[in-house]
């Protein structure tokens, strides 16, 4: 295989946003040993219809129906296919993957009970746990994960980095799979165990069908503790109990352990106005706000009727580069924009500071993997060296289309200020309208942009084989950049090495080789909040709203 090849695959990705894989705690951005098998108890049933297989002390949580204020338009329930954030909020609850994070982002077995790797480190052996159930009724077998690990190679981001370590995929017996590997890789379990966009399962006559399109809503049966009861497109998607769930037997922590369906439904609204989101969660009309914006905080922090939960590390506010479309492949150009660049400026456009640091670290400050690698690039705010760096460029005043959505609390406050930044030192900048939808329709037409406002949350951008720079390449058509197969061979190493020195430098190299091409632009991370009446118990946000095991008290 060849290092530009090699690069292709890593690089010229799908992805956004909140992707990805384990956080800090559960990827491999710090040393981590060889793959050794992880025992986990036996697995006894407990179906969540009926509350007497509980403790007694929980039988009163069940029932009661939980609404949730979305946090923008939802346009595909495939996990496979859709890199929206929108989307796997809502089947998190619908589909299983082999392995879940904790609270504290560890992977723990979720539908695997055991795996181990063979002594060479080239082959690894799973078993799946007892009493997995589609929700159509029909068992989990190991053909439907391997049908389902084969359409997840050929279409997601984090797979396309360990398709080239990936042998082959195959079933021992019902229960029982194998991957085999043709070098150890020591991002495997943590790929397999990510929290977007990894290898969800399905039945294995869906998974073969429809390898590159979304499945539709007729097909979407998962084995998770919810399932799809209705879909209203612009209005709501509703969730039920799915009966046939059996939880792990383990405790409860975070995605992992036993997630009892304590509500009988869970509904998600779009509501596209932010300040009747917030009226209708004052006077209980709904139960929780995704993400609204970050200016509402103090208020709903001072009602004593409304708890808040943030999300930390948070989210990466940054601009997107389409590296295909002229003349955004002028690295000049590129370097002049982010000399420009406020952070501060940028940041307080979403709130007040107690929500926010402006943060060098590409793959998030105050985790494993921070790193001050090409900060004196960052944050620079020199006008004079953005002017004559643009004049070096040869920037002939063509209009650049910035997408920016009207419509999403956490993003469209940053387009204006990005706007006047760039026409202070002389760049056009055309900024149509548009929601948040038809921007995420354009994402695979580079021909239609030039830069988006995007974040990319903790749990897709933290490591350098889970990141905007690396995982939205086919967006951004990084993979036509004459760098890539560094960047390519850069991403090799951290996901394949079990050497930590080797590891960080590379991590090191690629956030220097980062900030200096200005591949994308950055200038720090916030903490969405997520407003919710005190009624509601039990949640928390780790990584993505999660309502498993939670309930309702009224």
């Amino acid at each position: 295989m060849s290092k530009w090849f090699k690069g292709f695959l890593i690089l010229g990705i799908m992805t956004v946003f909140w992707v990805l894989v384990p956080a800090c705690g559960g990827d491999d951005p710090v040393p981590t040993p060889k793959p050794t098998a992880v025992p986990v108890p036996a697995v006894t049933a407990a179906p969540t219809e009926a509350p007497e297989t509980v403790a007694v002390a929980d039988q009163g949580r069940f029932g009661g129906t939980i609404k949730i204020a979305a946090q923008a338009g939802t346009k595909s329930l495939d996990p496979s296919f859709s890199q929206a954030n929108t989307t796997h909020t809502i089947t998190v609850h619908i589909f299983e993957n082999l392995f879940a994070w904790d609270r504290d982002y560890n992977i723990k077995n979720n539908m695997v009970d055991k795996w181990e790797a063979s002594a060479d480190g080239l082959t690894l052996t799973f078993t799946l746990r007892d009493g997995l159930m589609f929700h159509d009724g029909s068992p989990v077998t190991s053909d439907d994960v391997v049908a389902s690990l084969d359409r997840w190679l050929e279409k997601q981001p984090p797979a396309k980095v360990m398709k080239p370590y990936v042998a082959g995929i195959a079933a021992v017996d019902d229960t029982k799979f194998t991957i085999s590997l043709t070098e150890p890789f020591s991002a495997a379990i943590t790929l397999l165990g990510s929290l977007r966009r990894s290898g969800v399962i399905w039945p294995k006559e869906i998974a073969v069908l429809t390898p590159f399109e979304d499945v539709g809503l007729d097909k979407i049966i998962g084995s998770g503790p919810y399932k799809v009861a209705e879909w209203k497109v612009g209005d709501k998607v509703v969730l039920e109990r799915a009966d046939m769930y059996n939880p792990r037997s383990d405790e409860g922590n975070g995605f992992s352990g036993s997630q009892i369906s304590y509500l009988d439904r869970i509904e998600w609204l779009e509501i596209p106005n932010e300040e009747t989101k917030i009226a209708g969660l004052k006077t209980g009309q709904w139960d929780v706000v995704d993400s609204p914006s970050l200016d509402v905080y103090a208020d709903l922090n001072a009602n004593p009727d409304i708890n808040v939960s943030q999300y930390k590390p948070g989210h990466v506010s940054t601009v997107l580069v389409n590296h295909s479309k002229a003349p955004m492949n002028n690295k000049k150009l590129r370097q002049a924009i982010q000399a420009a660049i406020d952070a501060e400026s940028m940041m307080l456009s979403l709130g007040g500071p107690e929500l926010w640091d402006t943060c060098a670290a590409i793959w998030f400050c105050g985790t494993p993997n921070e790193s001050t690698a090409g900060a004196e690039l960052f944050n620079q705010n020199d006008m004079e060296k953005a002017k004559r760096l643009l004049a070096e460029s040869g920037y002939d005043g063509e209009p650049l289309t910035l997408m920016n959505p009207t419509d999403y609390a956490t993003i469209t406050p940053t387009g204006p200020v990005f706007k006047a930044m760039l026409e202070e030192i002389g760049i056009n900048v055309d900024m149509p309208a548009m929601d948040w939808s038809t921007q995420v329709s354009n994402w695979s037409k580079p021909e239609n942009w030039h830069m988006q406002t995007i974040w990319c949350v903790h749990n897709n951008n933290h490591s350098p084989i889970n990141s905007c720079m690396s995982s939205l390449g086919s967006f951004a058509k990084l993979q036509e950049h004459d760098r890539a197969d560094e960047i390519g061979a850069l991403n090799s190493t951290w996901a394949s090495t079990f050497d930590p020195v080797e590891k960080a430098k590379a991590r090191d190299d690629l956030q220097a080789l980062y900030y200096e091409e200005a591949l994308h632009f950055n200038w720090g991370q916030f903490y969405s909040i997520y407003p919710y009446r005190t009624w509601v118990k039990n949640f928390d946000v780790r990584g993505i709203p999660w309502y498993g095991n939670v309930w309702i008290e009224k």
